[in-house]
């Protein structure tokens, strides 16, 4: 079962994609993030080239599920308008691409993400990363292909992707009593 995961943003989106059995196992199978800034300062550049990518990614794995991480409080009203139209845009993408998106996108917020990746909704950085090691065995060549940095937003988004499994797996062992109002998991 393919599961995508987005760490969405203006300037850089992370995108991941891993392949989930229901035994527990789970493969990385692509991962990276979109670099919108070298567009320049034109958001609208910006969100169609997400859009783009979205289509593509989506199209090509045609995902059974997508996460997406949910919108922070944020200080600066600006770019909290300009991450929601980065979410807008890739949930747009999605629904145009996938039937049924409403059972099938799940949203979590941040620490949400660290708690189900790493097992501390403080966790930072480096100890998710050392999760996500154990997890995903292949993650270390991902590593070393990249010259031994992957960007932290593809990391955020294995993150997002792999909440996404754990959260998918908790409603098929539990049946309906999981289900949330909306449908949403």
């Amino acid at each position: 079962m393919i599961v995508v995961g987005f760490d969405p943003g203006i300037r850089s989106v992370g995108w991941s994609v891993i392949d989930c059995d229901l035994r527990g196992g789970a493969r990385l199978e692509a991962m990276g993030a979109w670099k919108l800034s070298i567009l320049g300062p034109s958001v609208g550049q910006r969100l169609e080239r997400l859009h783009d990518e979205t289509t593509q990614l989506i199209q090509r794995w045609n995902p059974r599920f997508v996460g997406l991480e949910r919108a922070v409080n944020f200080k600066n009203v600006d770019s909290a308008f300009k991450l929601s139209e980065a979410r807008a845009v890739i949930r747009l993408a999605c629904y145009q691409n996938l039937a049924d998106m409403d059972e099938r996108l799940l949203e979590f917020s941040p620490t949400a993400v660290k708690k189900h990746a790493s097992g501390s909704g403080r966790s930072d950085k480096a100890e998710m990363l050392r999760t996500l090691k154990l997890r995903f065995s292949n993650l270390e060549a991902w590593i070393a292909a990249a010259d031994g940095e992957l960007p932290h937003d593809a990391l955020d988004a294995l993150g997002i992707a792999w909440t996404s499994w754990v959260r998918v797996r908790q409603k098929i062992r539990l049946g309906p009593s999981m289900r949330h109002p909306g449908g949403r998991v």
